[in-house]
């Protein structure tokens, strides 16, 4: 079973860990948010381009059929490749809700459905990739501006614990402190 819908990432540590991890900041999240992104963008793009990859085998193997063989060739719940979920999963991110009636026309009309198939995830395909170049700048852009604010762990302990110190109501109470003192 593969599981590619949920990630387990443990926020807190067990009783019988040594290893104290950090709390995030606020930069450092916006870091991991944007790797998040590219990592699924990724997913995205690579299973389809192995989904269509394994149709352009069978397509091939059909190329070689006479007209007979091909009448009667079907193909099976893994349509071509090694996994009936991951090919159904990226036949679903190209058609939606109608990959139901592609996947049938796969199974069962193949000769006339691959080619089709074929040509729209290369379309697909296109498309993602100039998205994703018009991503990788906001990308870019994130990075540099979080990329050493994300490294500064006390920032914000500092800035919590200083706040009270330098308001002005405190700094007047200090120096009428001392003003005494001197008296």
């Amino acid at each position: 079973v593969l599981n590619d819908s949920f990630i387990s990432f443990s926020s807190l540590t067990s009783e019988d860990s040594q290893f104290v991890s950090s709390k995030k900041n606020q930069y450092e999240e916006h870091m991991y948010r944007v790797e998040d992104e590219r990592y699924e963008v990724d997913m995205v793009t690579e299973l389809n381009r192995a989904a269509m990859q394994n149709l352009v085998v069978a397509k091939r193997r059909m190329d070689r059929m006479t007209q007979e063989e091909l009448s009667r060739f079907t193909l099976d719940d893994n349509l071509g490749g090694t996994s009936a979920i991951l090919m159904r999963k990226a036949i679903h991110r190209v058609y939606g809700d109608k990959a139901g009636d592609v996947i049938y026309g796969l199974k069962n009309c193949p000769s006339k459905v691959v080619p089709v198939v074929i040509q729209r995830m290369r379309q697909k395909d296109s498309e993602w990739r100039e998205a994703i170049r018009t991503y990788q700048r906001s990308w870019e852009e994130q990075d540099a501006r979080n990329y050493l604010r994300s490294l500064d762990h006390q920032g914000a302990s500092f800035k919590q614990r200083d706040a009270p110190l330098i308001r002005s109501k405190t700094m007047v109470s200090q120096i009428d402190a001392i003003a005494r003192d001197d008296r």
